[in-house]
């Protein structure tokens, strides 16, 4: 049992440690329980995850299957960047206000048609200074190699969508400008909101 045994860890050594003791690990053919509440860490460390919230087990499969297909929202936010969008799909394709993506699915879990509360990850959500803008930014927070951006689409009164996005070229994101977001990848809806 590993009770997050990297908290103290410099942030520039953690990444060596935890690849140093699995490597340990699998050289005498242990089996561990890492306890840990980075998202980082959870994901690389080993071939199976749990993830538990108040108590209870949401979640219990390998780190790409529960990144990749949560059960649910809360699930998907658990474990990094998790963008929602509001959209209409046909079980397929999911229009969304900044265009339409492809669905992935997961087994037997088919996507829904109707409107639909899509996920998409970090990446998927492509933002540009190129192209005919569709988003308002109404707020941008440097981050350094990110920006952090509070965006709307264009002519729309609906709820805001945060999105961490690679820093653009140049000066970055501004609060008030006009941006063309672009979803890249397929989306996922998952069966538990």
């Amino acid at each position: 049992m590993l009770d997050e045994p990297f908290s103290a860890v410099d942030a520039n050594l953690r990444a060596d440690a935890r690849h140093n003791v699995i490597a340990a690990l699998e050289s005498v053919g242990a089996t561990a329980i890492l306890v840990t509440h980075d998202q980082q860490e959870a994901l690389g460390f080993g071939g199976l995850l749990g993830v538990l919230d108040r108590g209870a087990l949401l979640q219990f499969a390998t780190p790409e299957e529960i990144y990749d297909y949560p059960v649910s929202a809360r699930v998907a936010s658990l474990l990094g960047e998790a963008y929602f969008l509001d959209a209409v799909s046909d079980g397929h394709v999911a229009r969304t206000a900044y265009g339409t993506i492809g669905l992935r699915t997961s087994g037997d879990i088919t996507s829904p048609s109707g409107t639909c509360r899509l996920l998409l990850r970090e990446g998927q959500v492509l933002v540009s200074a190129e192209g005919i803008p569709n988003a308002h930014v109404l707020r941008a927070v440097d981050e350094g190699h990110w920006t952090r951006l509070s965006i709307r689409p264009l002519g729309s009164n609906v709820p805001s969508h945060n999105v961490r996005v690679p820093r653009l070229p140049g000066a970055g994101a501004r609060d008030g400008d006009r941006l063309r977001v672009e979803l890249r990848g397929t989306g996922y809806v998952p069966p538990q909101t």
